[in-house]
């Protein structure tokens, strides 16, 4: 077994980043949905003072 871990110690050493790397990747996906599942719903206070709010079309057409 340790053998064929010394024969090919690029390949073991890229297989553990790769797992390495998906483990953290799964933490802070995992960490954003946890901070988020609690939260209470609370109303945009964002424009609620200002006078005016200019936005623009909300459809979008193609130049085909």
């Amino acid at each position: 077994m340790l053998g064929g871990l010394r024969t090919r110690r690029a390949s073991f050493a890229g297989s553990l980043a790769a797992v390495a790397r998906g483990v953290a990747l799964l933490t802070v996906v995992e960490l954003g949905l946890a901070s988020t599942a609690g939260a209470q719903a609370r109303a945009p206070t964002r424009f609620a003072a200002t006078p005016v709010v200019v936005a623009g079309r909300s459809s979008i057409t193609s130049a085909r």
